[in-house]
C-alpha cells in the first residue's frame, strides 16, 4: 500500500511538472508577444509623428513654393503671359502632330512577311516546268522559311546574332560590348540583333 502511493505521489509530481512546462511555454509566448506588439506599436506611433511632422513641413514649404510662383506671375504682363502660352500650346500641338506622322510613317507589323518588294515573273509551261524568268534589275523568287534547308537560317542567326535563341530580342551584353568598343577602343562595332534590325 505504502509502494502505490509512492507511485501516485511520483506520477502526480511527474504529471504537475509536465503541465507546468505548458503553463511556462505559454507564459514566455504571453510575454514575448506582448513585447513585440508593444515595440511596434511605439514604432509605428514614432513613425507616424515623423510623418505627420514630415507633411506639415512639406505642407508649408509647398504653400510658401506656390506664393512665390503666384508672386512671380502675377508680375508678368498678360500679354507677355499669353505670348508664352500661345508658343506652348503651338509647340505641343505640333509635336504630337509630327508624332503622330511620324508613327504613321513606320511600317506596318502587318505587313511583315507579305510581298511588298518587286519580283520576278515567271512563266510556265502546261505541265508546271519553268520556261522563262522575266525581271527589270532584281531576280527575286519568295520562296518559304520551311522549304530551305535548316543549315541555311541556323547559319544566318549564327552569323548575325549568334545569342538569338537565348535573349529576349535586346543583348545587353551586346550593347555593353559596343559601347566599349566604341568608347574605350574607338572601334564601331554593332549591337543590334535580329529583332532589333526587323524593327528598324
Amino acid at each position: 500500500m505504502k509502494k502505490e502511493t509512492i507511485l501516485e505521489e511520483g506520477v502526480f509530481k511527474y504529471l504537475y511538472l509536465f503541465l507546468y512546462f505548458f503553463v511556462f511555454i505559454g507564459e514566455g509566448t504571453r510575454f514575448i508577444v506582448k513585447w513585440f506588439f508593444l515595440r511596434l506599436f511605439f514604432l509605428l506611433r514614432r513613425i507616424f509623428e515623423i510623418l505627420s511632422t514630415t507633411l506639415i513641413i512639406l505642407k508649408k514649404v509647398f504653400w510658401r513654393f506656390f506664393l512665390f510662383i503666384k508672386a512671380f506671375f502675377d508680375q508678368i504682363p498678360f500679354k507677355i503671359y499669353y505670348f508664352s502660352l500661345g508658343i506652348l500650346t503651338t509647340f505641343l500641338i505640333l509635336f504630337f502632330y509630327q508624332s503622330y506622322l511620324f508613327v504613321k510613317s513606320l511600317p506596318s507589323p502587318v505587313a511583315i512577311g507579305k510581298v511588298n518588294f518587286p519580283l520576278s515573273t515567271h512563266l510556265y509551261d502546261r505541265h508546271g516546268k519553268l520556261l522563262y524568268e522575266i525581271y527589270r534589275e532584281q531576280n527575286r523568287t519568295p520562296i518559304r522559311l520551311k522549304d530551305l534547308p535548316s543549315y541555311v537560317y541556323l547559319s544566318t542567326v549564327a552569323i548575325e546574332d549568334k545569342d538569338f535563341y537565348k535573349h529576349q530580342g535586346v543583348s545587353f551584353l551586346a550593347i555593353l560590348r559596343a559601347m566599349r568598343e566604341t568608347f574605350l577602343k574607338h572601334n564601331l562595332q554593332g549591337g543590334s540583333t535580329i529583332t532589333q534590325q526587323l524593327v528598324k
